[in-house]
This record gives structure tokens, sequence and C-alpha cells, in this order.
């Protein structure tokens, strides 16, 4: 590291380390590294003008800061953009499941099958073809969460394998309710929850598409000038 990196690098730990740590708090750790990586250099962009302008280095620094706005205005900015740690363990939830809850579910598609479609009903009863496909959404509904997504969710496709995952999930349940029931009409009956499940995972399905953290502040209205500090 040369003489001028470490001036760089200490000028960030002395003024913009304070505003960041408030400014991520809650966020996720790669939400927090894209946002600590792309002000850092905002940052620094912003005080070498101030060096060239005559400014000492502490009051170029402590200006290019004040220029980023109020650190907890722009946390409640960051969150409405980026996924906080809450909303990434949900995604993983979804995309990476626990071998524990796969075989936890693949425990009770096999239990539910095999008492709803197999035994409890009769061959002759209208309800039985109903059962069958609902037995045969639920196995599906299954290699998707536990196979498919894993996949999909490991080659980049987040957002793809979020969106799959809240789908099987529904699928997955509501095939139980009419492998057991018998009666498609019992579907409705998880109506509320799909309603809430879409009010609670639009925001996260909108931040897997986030946009760079500076761009985030501008439209904000969080960062003071769009001109720069010295401008």
């Amino acid at each position: 590291m040369t003489f001028a990196d470490e001036r760089r690098h200490g000028r960030e730990l002395k003024y913009l380390r304070p505003w960041l740590q408030v400014a991520t708090r809650g966020l996720s750790d790669e939400s927090q590294e894209r946002v600590r990586k792309e002000i850092t250099a905002h940052f620094h962009d912003a005080v070498e003008p101030g060096l060239r302008a005559g400014f000492t280095e502490d009051s170029a620094a402590e200006k290019a800061v004040e220029s980023l706005g109020s650190a907890k205005a722009a946390r409640r900015a960051f969150r409405r953009t980026y996924l906080t740690r809450r909303q990434e363990a949900v995604l993983k939830q979804y995309g990476e499941p626990a071998r524990l809850v796969s075989a936890g579910f693949g425990l009770l598609t096999t239990m539910v099958i095999w008492q709803a479609v197999l035994i409890e009903p009769r061959w002759t009863e209208p309800e039985w073809p109903l059962r069958i496909i609902a037995g045969i959404g639920m196995a599906l509904a299954l290699g998707i969460l536990a196979l498919v997504n894993p996949r999909i969710y490991r080659r980049g496709g987040h957002r793809t394998a979020f969106v799959a995952g809240v789908g099987a999930n529904f699928l997955w349940w509501s095939c139980v309710a009419v492998a057991i029931t018998g009666k498609f009409v019992t579907v409705w009956w998880l109506s509320p929850l799909v309603l809430f499940a879409i009010a609670s995972y639009t925001p996260l399905v909108r931040k897997l598409h986030n946009q760079p953290a500076a761009t985030c502040l501008k439209e904000a209205r969080v960062v003071r000038s769009t001109r720069g500090p010295f401008s």
C-alpha cells in the first residue's frame, strides 16, 4: 500500500466509516458491502476536487461527507432498495432450503399421499381423481422446492428462485388441502395467506433488481447536491 493509499484509507476510517455504520445498519452483509464500495468511491471522488481547490484534507473530507446528507435518511432510502438481514434470510429459505426442511416436506408429502390418496378414499368416489391430481401436485411442488430452486439460486437467479419457491410452496399447501378434503373449494381457504404473502414479498422481489447506491440517495433526495460539494 502506497502512502497515498494509506492516507485515503485513514480519511475513510475517520470521516466516512461512522456515516456508513449508521446508514447501512440492518442491511444484509452483501447489501452493506455493495453500498460501502459505491459510497466510498463517491466519497473519494468528492474529496479530490476540494484538495485541488486548496481546502485542507480535513475540510475536504468533512464537506464530502456533508454532501451525502443525513445518515439516518440514507438508511431509510437504502432499506427501501436493498435487502435487509431478515429479507435475506427469507430469500435463502426458498433458494437454499435446509436439508431437514426438505426432508420434512418429503415426509409429509408421503404421509398425505399414502393416507388421503391410497388408503382412505374408495376408488369409486368422485373425489378420488381430484385427490390423485393433488398428490401429483404435491410431488411436483416438492421437486421444485428441493431440487430445482437450489440450482437456480446457486446460478444467480435469486429472483426466479424466490418467485418459484413461493409459488411452489402455495401449490404444495393447496394440494394438501385438496388431497385431504377431496374438494377443490378448500383452496380458497388459503386466499388470505396468499394476499398476505403478496403484500409481504413484493418489496423483496423489487429489491432483487436494486439500483446503484448513489442513484438511490439522489432519488430519495438525501444527497444535498448533485453537483458535488465544491461545484
